[in-house]
């Protein structure tokens, strides 16, 4: 039997982190909203950042389960930008952060398919990814065997 997403026991210990997080759209930064809200108003702000669905949100920023310095982290940064442009795929920066602001991972909001997604989030050997197939984000699990985790507007 395959894993599921919602099986805690299969998850990674920061999956919880996932669902309470704030994305962070464009740099200098023109719109913050928790996870959970995205699907309200979402789709005409998304579209005036030039962002169509479907998308995901990747990060290459500490990859699962090691914690990078910032140098690092921004090395890893650059080259997901790099491996975006060879693929010839359209990005707009998102950030991901707490809900407090304590721990933020620079990302990019990918226009892109589902599988291009997670190819590109397990190249930078990530637990996850969002994916926004414009109703809904999802939280898409890499090597789980999972659909993901819908996260309800």
């Amino acid at each position: 039997m395959t894993p599921a997403a919602n099986d805690p026991a299969s998850l990674p210990d920061d999956w919880p982190h996932y669902r309470e997080a704030v994305l962070h759209f464009g740099d200098p930064v023109v719109w913050s909203v928790h996870v959970r809200q995205l699907a309200i108003g979402g789709a005409v702000r998304l579209r005036a950042l030039g962002l169509e669905a479907p998308f995901a949100v990747v990060t290459a920023f500490h990859p699962h389960p090691e914690r990078l310095d910032h140098d690092e982290n921004l090395a890893r940064h650059a080259a997901l930008r790099r491996a975006i442009a060879r693929r010839g795929l359209t990005a707009v920066p998102c950030a991901g952060s707490s809900l407090d602001g304590s721990h933020r991972e620079e990302g990019l909001a990918i226009a892109c398919e589902r599988g291009d997604a997670k190819e590109l989030a397990a190249e930078f050997g990530q637990a996850a990814f969002y994916w926004w197939d414009g109703m809904s984000l999802w939280i898409e699990p890499i090597g789980l065997g999972s659909t993901g985790e819908r996260i309800l507007p």
